[in-house]
């Protein structure tokens, strides 16, 4: 099975990035990936499916962190009553988010 390491150094394969930031996601990370193991019974196609996705969001981890290394003046912008927006699949809130995203003083979040 897929270990922390494997998916880690996949993670950094893709973006040829190493630095992940703090570390506190692993713990969760490794409950997962133990989840995925022992729990899922997965077939080998779910499998390259699931482990490609977390993958890719490590990578995603490694691009962010890698952009506040890069640009530390993003720490000194005011957040002023954060809007989060967050549904259950099919409730349209990726619809909305979409819309919010249009507008010129809201920013959204990468997605995968």
């Amino acid at each position: 099975m897929v270990s922390l390491n494997d998916i880690q150094d996949g993670a950094v394969s893709q973006t040829g990035l190493t630095d992940f930031g703090d570390d506190s996601f692993r713990a969760g990370l490794e409950v997962l990936l133990a989840s995925l193991r022992d729990e899922a019974r997965l077939n080998a196609r779910g499998e390259a499916f699931i482990y490609q996705r977390i993958i890719g969001y490590l990578g995603q981890r490694l691009q962010v962190e890698d952009w506040y290394r890069r640009h530390p003046e993003i720490a000194d912008e005011p957040i002023e009553a954060p809007l989060i927006g967050l549904g259950l699949p099919r409730t349209g809130s990726t619809a909305l988010s979409m819309l919010l995203a249009r507008l010129r003083r809201c920013r959204r979040t990468r997605r995968g």
